[in-house]
């Protein structure tokens, strides 16, 4: 299921992202992509530290 919701993103944003690249506006989505490539890297580098005491106190709560 998880795969699944994984997939469904890049699925409905690739054509209308990819046609608004096509019409030369590229830029603005080129600095999305790096804020957003930026920020995932940063969460992976405080998963071990910061993250991980929510996460487990998520996983515990019914």
């Amino acid at each position: 299921m998880i795969t699944a919701v994984y997939a469904l993103l890049p699925l409905l944003v690739a054509v209308p992202l990819g046609r608004r690249t096509d019409h030369g506006r590229c830029a603005p989505l080129l600095v999305v992509g790096v804020a957003l490539i930026s920020g995932g890297c940063a969460l992976s580098g405080l998963a071990g530290s910061q993250w991980a005491g929510p996460a487990q106190w998520m996983r515990s709560t019914p």
